[in-house]
C-alpha cells in the first residue's frame, strides 16, 4: 500500500483558512512553524501537515491526535503506530505526503537549476549523462528520506537508469512523475516490487 497526497501551498494565502488549519494541527507541526520566518515556508510546512492529516483519515486517525518524532537523520515516524510509515516534502510552492506500510520517502522540487558544484559532489558522471539534474536530485533525496540517513548519504547512493530506476545495492523501488508548474516528484519505497501509488490532489474544498 502506497498513497501520495499533494497540494499547492498557495491555497493557504487565505488568512482565515491558514489560521483555521493552524489551530487544528498538532503541537509538533506548530513547533516546526514557529521556527520558520518566511511566509512561503510556513505555508508549505503547514500544507505538509494538512496532507498528513488527509493521508491518515482512511486509518481513522488525525494528524493532531498522533504522536510523531524523528529517527535517524530527521526521518519522521509515529511513536504509537509503527506499522504506518510516512514521508513529507515541500518546495517551490507545493507540498507532498506519502504514506505506506513499509519505509518510504518522498521528495518534491520546484523548477530550479542545480549548480555544477552540487553536480560534481553528489552525482557520478554516468548519472549526469542519464538524467536531468533536478530529476536526479529528487530521486536521490527520496531515497535518503526512505533510508533515514539524510542528505549526507546523497553521494553514497548510486542510481542506474534502464527500464526502471534502481539504487545500486539497495532493496528499494522508485516511482516518479511531473506535477503542474514543472515540479518533479519522486517516491522511494523499501522492497523491489514495482510501485503503483494512489495519487490524491488536495484542493481547497478538501481542506474546508
Amino acid at each position: 500500500m502506497v498513497a501520495i497526497y499533494w497540494m499547492e501551498a498557495g491555497l493557504l494565502k487565505d488568512t482565515a483558512l491558514y489560521e483555521r488549519l493552524l489551530a487544528a494541527c498538532s503541537q509538533e507541526r506548530r513547533s516546526i512553524l514557529e521556527g520558520l520566518r518566511n511566509g512561503a515556508d510556513r505555508r508549505e510546512s503547514l500544507a505538509a501537515g494538512c496532507l498528513l492529516d488527509q493521508a491518515l483519515k482512511p486509518f481513522d486517525l488525525r494528524e493532531r491526535e498522533t504522536v510523531y518524532g524523528c529517527i535517524g537523520a530527521g526521518k519522521p515516524a509515529f511513536r504509537d503506530r509503527p506499522e504506518l510509515h510516512f514521508s513529507l516534502s515541500h518546495g517551490g510552492g507545493l507540498a507532498a505526503c506519502a504514506v505506506a506500510d513499509r519505509p518510504v520517502g518522498v521528495d518534491v522540487e520546484g523548477p530550479r537549476s542545480v549548480s555544477e558544484a552540487l553536480l560534481r559532489r553528489y552525482f557520478t558522471a554516468e548519472e549526469r549523462e542519464a538524467a536531468e539534474p533536478l530529476r536526479l536530485w529528487t530521486l536521490k533525496e527520496s531515497c535518503c528520506k526512505m533510508t533515514g540517513r539524510g542528505l549526507a548519504a546523497l553521494p553514497e547512493i548510486s542510481l542506474a537508469f534502464g527500464a526502471s530506476v534502481t539504487a545500486m545495492g539497495l532493496n528499494a523501488a522508485f516511482w516518479e512523475t511531473r506535477l503542474p508548474g514543472g515540479h518533479y516528484l519522486a517516491l522511494c519505497r523499501e522492497g523491489a516490487e514495482p510501485i503503483s501509488p494512489e495519487i490524491h490532489e488536495i484542493s481547497r474544498s478538501d481542506l474546508w
